[in-house]
């Protein structure tokens, strides 16, 4: 894979995890905004008719609170993903797989995109053939590659024993976090 690629690759996944880590920070101070307008409504700036009516108000109390730990749940996720995903393609040999790139459509301007990932070497008596990743941050003309077979070099997480990062010929796929993003893919019948 040229450099250059690669490089723009890294990037990527560093961008789309600052825009997550920034999305999640958002959350966290709506979370303090709305702790604050149960503890004391001017803190917020609110107006002092309205602040009569929100202080002392428990759903503030709780949506505060709850905002605040999910954007610290989804923001140390995201950071240590994106850290573990640059660990694993510096620190873990990649093995020679073939790639196809599938994409399914939900709801409108829903698009996810999954690496499917197979042994170059098909055995008859192996019953599991490959896996289905389901992508995170993708090269920008990945549309380009769906339904063609390519050859990858795949770094597997060394803990899970799932593949991680796909690096193929135009640039690095990388997996989204969560054990429900990775599944074995079965053999279909003939």
């Amino acid at each position: 894979m040229r450099k250059e690629v690669e490089r723009e690759s890294i990037k990527r996944l560093r961008r789309r995890s600052l825009v997550a880590r920034c999305a999640s920070s958002l959350m966290g101070m709506f979370g303090v905004v709305a702790v604050c307008i149960y503890l004391h409504a001017p803190w917020a700036r609110a107006p002092m008719e309205a602040g009569q009516v929100w202080r002392g108000n428990v759903i503030w109390l709780l949506c505060g609170i709850g905002l605040l730990v999910v954007a610290c749940f989804f923001y140390t996720v995201v950071t240590q993903w994106t850290r573990r995903l640059l660990w694993i393609r510096e620190n873990v040999a990649p093995k020679s797989m073939g790639l196809t790139v599938e994409v399914i459509e939900g709801s409108p301007g829903a698009i996810e995109f999954y690496a499917c990932l197979y042994p170059l070497e098909q055995s008859r008596e192996v019953e599991e053939i490959g896996w289905r990743v389901k992508l995170w941050a993708n090269p920008p003309d990945i549309m380009r590659y769906t339904s063609t077979k390519l050859p990858a070099k795949v770094q597997f997480d060394p803990d899970t024993a799932t593949p991680a990062v796909v690096s193929f010929e135009h640039g690095i796929l990388w997996s989204m976090a969560g054990s429900a993003s990775v599944e074995r893919v079965r053999a279909q019948s003939p």
